[in-house]
């Protein structure tokens, strides 16, 4: 079988238009895409909100397959946050009712009092901050879907000084890891041109996990440098900052290590 012919009767027949025909992607369309989720998720009505959410996700997909970022890399990694915030959307939007069941705790593990979680409609900056933070946070570190696996708080009345020493040197120490993970492995054994084009066995399998502790130490540092700077000037205490990955030792089920 030729298949250099076969990929050509491909191509032809796909109604996408090839790379190098498609408009470039305007840049910040990420981000973008998460401050138009956020105001949606904070408007008075769900109703509305559904509305507004298909239409944009219909406008999206009918518009996104003409565009590129002029790298495959980045089409591709770009597909999965888009295709990753609409699966998210879907379940914030439609399917759960956001004002009820998303709500922050505080360093006590009580609900946070808010006027919509009474089930008063209203529209505020401070509501459109927690529907950005209901996008922003993954984990739910705080918050009422907090995953499995989280390591205890620090105690009431910790010392600040302490907690600002401890979390610069984990940033430092994380920070380390991050370059060594994102560079240094890299360039020490070899950089491969297409990663599909090693083998399976170790290179891919290995290069899947050195880039899972990547993602990892960097979420870790990002969330160590924010704890330092946030509460520095007073917005947080060291209550609100729990260590954001539990510990290996407690993996012992499937939701737990992904926890």
């Amino acid at each position: 079988m030729d298949l250099s012919r076969l990929a050509t009767k491909v191509s032809q027949l796909s109604h996408l238009p090839p790379l190098d025909q498609r408009e470039k992607l305007a840049r910040g369309f990420t981000i973008c895409t998460y401050l138009i989720l956020s105001t949606i998720l904070s408007l008075p009505t769900r109703q509305f909100r559904t509305l507004l959410f298909l239409a944009f996700t219909l406008t999206a997909a009918i518009a996104l397959p003409s565009r590129t970022t002029r790298s495959p890399a980045h089409d591709y990694w770009f597909g999965i946050l888009f295709a990753g915030s609409v699966i998210r959307g879907v379940d914030y939007i439609i399917l759960t009712n956001a004002e009820k069941d998303f709500y922050h705790v505080d360093g006590n593990g009580a609900p946070e009092k808010t006027p919509w979680r009474r089930g008063t409609p209203s529209w505020s900056p401070a509501k459109w901050l927690w529907a950005a933070s209901i996008w922003l946070n993954n984990r739910g570190v705080n918050w009422s879907w907090e995953v499995k696996n989280i390591r205890p708080k620090p105690a009431a009345g910790y010392p600040i000084w302490k907690f600002i020493l401890n979390m610069l040197f984990r940033t430092f120490a994380v920070a380390l890891l991050v370059d060594f993970t994102g560079n240094g492995y890299l360039s020490a054994f070899g950089r491969p041109s297409s990663f599909y084009g090693e083998p399976l066995w170790p290179n891919q399998c290995l290069l899947a996990w050195i880039s899972f502790a990547h993602m990892a130490f960097h979420l870790d540092m990002s969330y160590s440098l924010s704890a330092v700077v946030l509460t520095l000037v007073g917005f947080y205490s060291p209550r609100d900052w729990p260590p954001l990955f539990g510990l290996v030792t407690d993996s012992w089920t499937v939701r737990r290590f992904w926890g």
